[in-house]
């Protein structure tokens, strides 16, 4: 009956004390003291005993096999999580199992997956282990219950982690880029990305996450240095020219740097020898800066880029009158 189970476990309990304390029989204790469990399960005086029996002597297989077992039958989604938590720190610090660690981390996450201790420990033991694929499906798992600055700090991390230990670009560019959609000011995803835009393959793709950025950031410099890339990249003259109006005009209006400019217009000119806006920079900027010679290679570029005689001719006059005018050497 349940009153001769009360009896029998407080009877156990006794004569366990009596082992531990005055005999320092551990061995008798602890198998009164489960024996005291068996018939109280739920006796939490006991199973503290026990558990203290256990630490006091060093004795990490029974703490671990107290634990395990009360998490069976805990009668609490709370009180199984508690235990599966003593027991992977007695996998962790005690019998140096790791990979058992993560294993009663994984299963506290099965019960509660919002749970943040165990959700902290297992990310930090993937690591250490080195299980990158492991730590990048765990990231996955934690980044949906995350808000804000954390949820993008975690979303960073995965995106490097799919980078740098998993060689899965296409993945990590994917993840950066919802970082830095949501928050264009998230400097170690955007440095991620600048790392990534250095590989041919995947330049194009990065280029087009990274400009609108730098657009809604002001960070002129950096945008002249994407166009840079851009300019690489395009395949008609005409797109080639814009980029280079566009870094020309950076230039001067960021920068307060006329010759930079002009070299820009300048590198236009020779792409489209015939666009007279083009050519009215280049003399502007030439006039400013004052470097005749500059000024006469870039007409001289030009030239050998036409294909069009009367354009030809007209620009082989202008070189004339510069030689003429500015240079002294009719």
């Amino acid at each position: 009956t349940g009153v001769d189970d009360a009896q029998t476990a407080k009877l156990a309990v006794t004569a366990a004390q009596i082992f531990d304390q005055r005999t320092q029989n551990v061995e008798a204790a602890a198998a009164l003291y489960r024996k005291a469990l068996a018939y109280a399960p739920g006796d939490r005086e006991v199973f503290d005993a026990l558990e203290l029996l256990f630490q006091r002597g060093s004795r990490w297989d029974d703490l671990l096999g107290l634990y395990t077992e009360g998490a069976e039958t805990a009668e609490t989604d709370a009180g199984r999580v508690a235990l599966l938590e003593k027991a992977a720190r007695v996998e962790r610090d005690q019998r140096s199992q790791p990979d058992k660690a993560i294993d009663l981390y994984g299963r506290i996450l099965e019960i509660d997956p919002q749970h943040r201790g165990a959700a902290e420990a297992l990310d930090a033991r993937l690591g250490s282990r080195e299980r990158w694929a492991d730590l990048a499906e765990h990231l996955r798992h934690r980044v949906q219950y995350a808000q804000g600055p954390e949820e993008a700090a975690i979303r960073h991390r995965l995106g490097a982690l799919l980078a740098d230990r998993l060689d899965d670009t296409d993945a990590a560019i994917d993840t950066l880029e919802e970082v830095v959609r949501s928050d264009p000011r998230h400097t170690p995803s955007v440095a991620a990305l600048e790392k990534l835009v250095t590989s041919a393959k995947y330049q194009a793709r990065i280029i087009e996450i990274l400009d609108p950025i730098y657009r809604a950031t002001d960070q002129w410099k950096k945008r002249i240095a994407i166009g840079e890339a851009r300019l690489a990249l395009a395949q008609d003259g005409g797109e080639k020219v814009g980029v280079l109006e566009e870094i020309a005009r950076l230039h001067e209006q960021r920068g307060a740097d006329a010759r930079s400019a002009f070299e820009a217009w300048s590198r236009a000119f020779a792409l489209e020898p015939q666009d007279d806006a083009v050519r009215a920079e280049v003399d502007r900027l030439g006039a400013i800066v004052g470097d005749w010679n500059a000024l006469v290679a870039a007409y001289e570029a030009a030239i050998t880029a036409s294909t069009d005689p009367v354009v030809t001719s007209s620009l082989m006059n202008a070189v004339a009158r510069i030689h003429d005018e500015k240079r002294g050497d009719p």
